[in-house]
């Protein structure tokens, strides 16, 4: 059967896209309708803070304390004195369960949860952010995004 064949050929044959190029491509997470926007400044500081679906990433968290996750959660940092992209600090964040008080620190060091440089494609611009996905039940949060000295804080911010 020549078809047989050919298909054959054309498989063994087509190259195949690096795992890292699909890897860090959270099109979905960032450029979703579902996606919500927070922003938060300190005095030299600018921080977007996304959350959405799931980014089904490679190398990425998949279970969160226990749970699997449901929610991807990014963030930008800019400089305010020239708007630059911020990229050679080491963020950690806290998020805090407003109903129970109940709160939780990941530190930088910690590589399974926001301490993650992504390189995305939305856009079609290289998109340097920090972030992973992480288990949230539905609830009312806070979230406080340490740089350096300086924390940028989001409040009231619903997880559905």
């Amino acid at each position: 059967m020549p078809g047989c064949w050919a298909r054959r050929l054309l498989i063994l044959t087509t190259p195949v896209l690096p795992a890292m190029v699909v890897a860090c491509s959270p099109r979905e997470a960032t450029t979703s309708p579902a996606a919500e926007l927070h922003l938060a400044a300190t005095p030299s500081y600018s921080i977007k803070l996304k959350i959405g679906p799931v980014a089904a990433m490679q190398g990425m968290t998949t279970i969160d304390q226990g749970l699997p996750v449901n929610h991807h959660l990014a963030f930008h940092i800019f400089r305010t004195s020239d708007g630059a992209r911020v990229t050679d600090v080491r963020p950690t964040l806290e998020v805090i369960d407003q109903a129970s008080g109940a709160a939780r620190s990941i530190p930088a060091e910690q590589h399974s949860v926001f301490t993650l440089a992504c390189l995305e494609t939305a856009h079609l611009a290289p998109d340097l952010h920090f972030g992973d996905d992480i288990h949230l039940a539905n609830g009312n949060y806070s979230f406080r995004v340490n740089v350096g000295q300086e924390t940028g804080i989001f409040r009231d911010i619903v997880v559905k």
